[in-house]
């Protein structure tokens, strides 16, 4: 079911990203590209997602670029946890 849900996202942003601009119009530098990834890598999910559309989109590197929707994707899953045992046990010290 994770599985799923994972593709499931990285469809939807993939679909969203690529509605987002014109892959021609958007040309960056080789060290901004450097730059992103080295945040990607530290794990910044803006980076991972903007990487993630840098090689999909504009590189059709469609590999590389589902590996970085999919760290996105694994980190966003970790927030949502994150927040929901937070909300939990706020809720459990409440009843």
């Amino acid at each position: 079911m994770r599985k799923y849900t994972a593709i499931l996202c990285c469809v939807f942003l993939l679909t969203l990203l690529s509605q987002a601009g014109n892959a021609q119009a958007v040309e960056l530098s080789a060290t901004r590209i450097a730059e992103i990834q080295k945040l990607a890598e530290q794990g910044n999910i803006n980076a991972q997602l903007t990487l993630g559309w840098i090689y999909y989109v504009g590189k059709h590197d469609y590999s590389k670029g589902i590996v970085w929707y999919m760290k996105a994707v694994d980190q966003l899953k970790r927030e949502a946890i994150d927040a929901l045992r937070y909300e939990h046990e706020k809720y459990r010290k409440t009843k």
